[in-house]
């Protein structure tokens, strides 16, 4: 019974810390928990208390600034743009009130307000803010004769940590901006194949069907004229039927057909986009002497094991082997994803197990530190 207890207490407490949590942070997963990791830097403001005697006034003070700098650090991240300008001042105040009373660590929170300059979206922004920050800063050190050990370190640590956030930020906005133009790009090449499937079906179908209609129509009208005419337009519309459905077969299996070297090529792209590392050990694919049945098959699996991949295993590497002995060709394809021991095999695994054993092959899935799937073919031809 206790222990039924302990775990209700458990998921009490797990509740109320995501409540706390949702209070103070935007869900945004770009975001997420850094924040709490970076106030950890407000620590060096405590050190200082173990290097200076502070009165009862000094206390409060800063107990006061602490609970103000709290406040505005969270709301920062809730706010636009044009807001961020009020509390960057905000958090500079703070630093500029505890430097004219003398607190060894004031400048702990010139290099928040700093950080801080990653909130406005072009980075020419944050350098100007940056620039007039530290300027204040020394500006301030000077009229008010505060130690040049808290403004002259808040303004060196101010511009290295601004200047570096900016520039990550950067580079970060910019990563996502290829993510989304290559995604653009794969919806572009998309929708342009759908097209040429649609324009060449188009263009077989829509005449077949035309010629089948006016035959159709003049089949009806000799019923009751020349039969002998009606039965010859109908056989002729048999055959145009039966080759035209032999020429649907033929481009259809045409758009099935898949070739094992633009697999692995385009698996490699697909991957390098979605920032996969690829090691590959692959052996020359002319020198397996692939019947087409199985370069088709091997090149259906590739394409599977990839999109399980992409869709599933949040993978950072991924490794590719193909290789043959004297009896058999080998696929080995590894990534290091979250991959759940007891997973289900949806229709693509199935699909793959299903080409291998129709090939007299044999695959086998295993799930440690990520996904591995092995797939061995014969290379002569199994009865």
């Amino acid at each position: 019974m206790s222990n039924k207890n302990n775990i209700h207490q458990a998921t009490k407490d797990i509740s109320w810390l995501s409540k706390l949590h949702q209070k103070l942070l935007p869900q945004d997963p770009d975001i997420g928990y850094m924040p709490y990791v970076w106030l950890s830097y407000l620590m060096m403001f405590f050190l200082s208390y173990f290097f200076q005697t502070l009165t009862s006034e000094q206390t409060v003070i800063s107990i006061a600034c602490v609970l103000v700098f709290l406040i505005l650090y969270f709301r920062i991240f809730w706010v636009a743009e044009k807001q961020a300008y009020f509390y960057i001042a905000g958090i500079w105040l703070i630093g500029f009130i505890l430097a004219i009373n003398d607190f060894f660590g004031a400048a702990t929170f010139f290099v928040y307000s700093a950080a801080f300059c990653t909130q406005f979206k072009h980075p020419i922004t944050g350098f100007k803010v940056l620039a007039i920050l530290i300027i204040l800063t020394i500006i301030s050190g000077l009229l008010f004769q505060i130690s040049p050990y808290i403004y002259l370190s808040g303004s060196f640590f101010a511009l290295v940590i601004g200047a570096s956030n900016i520039i990550m930020q950067e580079m970060t906005n910019k990563n996502k901006q290829i993510k989304a133009s290559q995604e653009e790009i794969k919806k572009i090449a998309t929708s342009a194949e759908r097209e040429r499937i649609a324009r060449d079906l188009h263009d077989l179908i829509g005449h077949t069907f035309s010629v089948i209609n006016i035959k159709s129509q003049l089949a009806k009208k000799l019923v009751s004229q020349d039969a002998n005419k009606a039965i010859q337009e109908i056989k002729e519309i048999e055959k145009i039927s039966r080759a035209s459905l032999s020429q649907v077969r033929e481009v259809v299996s045409d758009y099935r057909k898949r070739d094992l070297t633009t697999e692995l090529s385009q698996a490699r792209i697909l991957l390098d986009s979605l920032e996969i590392n690829v090691a590959e050990n692959i052996s020359p694919i002319d020198q397996l002497n692939l019947n087409p049945e199985k370069n088709t098959a091997l090149a259906y699996i590739v394409r599977e094991l990839t999109t399980n991949i992409m869709r599933h295993s949040q993978a950072t590497e991924c490794k590719i082997n193909l290789d043959a002995d004297e009896k058999h060709i080998s696929l080995t394809i590894e990534d290091n994803g979250h991959a759940e021991e007891t997973y289900q095999a949806g229709s693509g695994l199935k699909g793959i197990s299903e080409r291998a054993e129709q090939l007299g092959g044999n695959v086998e899935f295993k799930v440690h530190q990520g996904f591995t799937a092995y797939i061995k073919l014969p290379i002569t031809d199994t009865i």
